[in-house]
C-alpha cells in the first residue's frame, strides 16, 4: 500500500491541482484550451521525438506488447457492439458507446504514469523508449478503430470513411513525432546539443503538462446523461479491458516491465479528446462526456493495482 501511494500520489496531486486551479478561477476556459494545445502540439511530440530517436529499437522488444493490447481491447468492443444492438440504440449512440469503451487517455495518462516509473527505477521499472514505442503503433490502432465505431452505421464503408480515418492519422501530431523520430533512429542522426537541449527541456514540461490540464478538463466536460450506459462503457474501459490483458500477460510469458508497460496503458480513462472528436463526427456527446467523468474515477482502482505490482 506504501508502494502505490508513493507512486500514485504524485500524479494524483498533479490532476487534483489542475482542477483547484480550475475551479478557483487561475486556470480558465481559455487558458486550459491553450494549454491543452501547448501540451499536445508541442511538449508532448517534442517528448516522443526525442525518447523515439535516441532508442534502441533492437533491444526495445515491444512486439509481443503491442500484440497483446490491441488483443486485448478486441473482447470489449465486441461486447459494446453486442449491447447497443441488444438495448437498440442508435446509430449515433452505438458507435459513441463503442468508442469510449475502448479509446484510452494514453498520452494524458498512460505516458506520464509509465515515465514516472521509469524516471522511479525498480527491477520492474520500464525503459522511456520502450514506453514510447509501444504507445505509438497502439494509439494509431485506437484511433483507427475508434473513428470507424463513430462512423460506422452513418456513413457508407467507402472512400469517404477512409478519408476521414487518414486524415485522423495524418494530422495527429504525437503520431507524426514518433514518426519523424524513427526515420531519425534508423539513420542514425544525432541532434546537435543547441537543438537536442531545447527539445529535451521542452518534452519536460510533457508530463506535468499533461496531468494539470486532465484535472482541469474534468472540470469543464460538461455531464449530462445516460449515466447506466456511461457507468458500463467505463466499466468496459477500465475493468474488462485490463483484466483481458492480464489474462494475455500470463499467457505470453511477458516480463514484469513489460506487463506494466501492457497493463497501465490498458487501464487508462477514456480519453478526454474523446468529447470534442465524438461531436466532431456527429455521436452522443451526453454518453461521450460522462463516460469520460466516471472511467476517471473508476481508473484509480486498476491503476493502483498495476503500480503496486510494479
Amino acid at each position: 500500500m506504501r508502494q502505490i501511494l508513493d507512486s500514485l500520489a504524485p500524479i494524483f496531486l498533479v490532476v487534483a491541482l489542475g482542477a483547484a486551479l480550475t475551479r478557483g478561477g487561475l486556470l480558465t476556459a481559455d487558458v486550459l484550451k491553450g494549454l491543452t494545445r501547448l501540451t499536445y502540439y508541442v511538449a508532448l511530440p517534442a517528448l516522443l521525438f526525442m525518447e523515439t530517436a535516441r532508442a534502441d529499437l533492437h533491444a526495445a522488444g515491444v512486439g509481443r506488447v503491442v500484440a497483446l493490447m490491441c488483443a486485448a481491447t478486441g473482447p470489449a468492443v465486441v461486447l459494446g457492439i453486442i449491447y447497443a444492438r441488444l438495448a437498440r440504440m442508435d446509430a449515433a449512440m452505438a458507435g459513441t458507446f463503442v468508442h469510449v469503451a475502448m479509446r484510452g487517455n494514453l498520452a494524458y495518462v498512460g505516458v506520464p504514469v509509465l515515465l514516472y516509473l521509469a524516471a522511479a527505477g525498480g527491477p520492474a521499472a520500464p525503459r522511456p523508449a520502450q514506453v514510447v514505442l509501444a504507445f505509438a503503433p497502439f494509439v494509431l490502432f485506437q484511433n483507427v478503430i475508434s473513428i470507424l465505431m463513430l462512423l460506422a452505421g452513418r456513413q457508407p464503408l467507402g472512400p469517404a470513411m477512409l478519408g476521414a480515418v487518414v486524415r485522423g492519422i495524418v494530422t495527429n501530431p504525437l503520431l507524426v513525432a514518433v514518426g519523424v523520430g524513427l526515420l531519425a533512429c534508423v539513420a542514425g542522426l544525432s541532434l546537435p546539443p543547441p537543438v537536442a537541449h531545447p527539445l529535451e527541456a521542452v518534452g519536460a514540461m510533457a508530463s506535468p503538462l499533461a496531468l494539470i490540464g486532465i484535472g482541469g478538463s474534468l472540470l469543464t466536460v460538461p455531464v449530462r446523461d445516460h449515466w447506466g450506459n456511461a457507468a458500463l462503457g467505463a466499466v468496459l474501459k477500465v475493468g474488462v479491458i485490463p483484466l483481458t490483458g492480464l489474462l494475455l500477460c500470463h499467457g505470453l510469458g511477458l516480463s514484469r516491465p513489460e506487463m506494466i508497460i501492457a497493463l497501465v496503458f490498458l487501464s487508462c480513462p477514456t480519453a478526454v479528446a474523446s468529447h470534442p472528436l465524438v461531436i466532431q463526427l456527429g455521436g452522443d456527446e451526453g454518453l461521450a462526456s460522462t463516460a469520460i467523468v466516471l472511467s476517471t474515477l473508476f481508473s484509480v482502482v486498476p491503476l493502483a493495482l498495476v503500480v503496486g505490482f510494479a
